[in-house]
């Protein structure tokens, strides 16, 4: 399974980076990053390139189901969490895809 596997590098990149992401602690910010991976001949991940301001055009089978999706669960975690939708509006069914991601020095 190479989940486990791709979310080991994030870790490495956040604890170091930690104390840049929000400096001067902003309440309600957030940051989206894109990370790409790539499988090397044995199946061992790597972490090619982190983007601070990802591409979100949706070219490809997999990125016109996922991207939509992504910038959704995006705006339930993060926008409507301060600016809650009006009150009887029509509101897309909750999504819970994201993993958070552990940044404690063990494992």
């Amino acid at each position: 399974d190479f989940y486990p596997k791709m979310m080991k590098p994030p870790r490495h990149v956040f604890r170091s980076a930690i104390d840049k992401l929000n400096p001067r602690r902003v309440d309600y910010c957030f940051e989206l990053m894109g990370m790409d991976f790539m499988l090397d001949s044995s199946f061992k991940v790597w972490l090619i390139e982190v983007n601070t301001s990802p591409a979100l055009f949706r070219h490809g089978k997999v990125l016109v189901d996922i991207m939509p999706r992504m910038i959704e669960e995006v705006v339930q975690k993060v926008v409507d969490r301060v600016f809650p939708p009006p009150e009887g509006a029509k509101v897309p069914e909750p999504l819970n895809s994201f993993v958070k991601l552990d940044l404690r020095k063990s494992g």
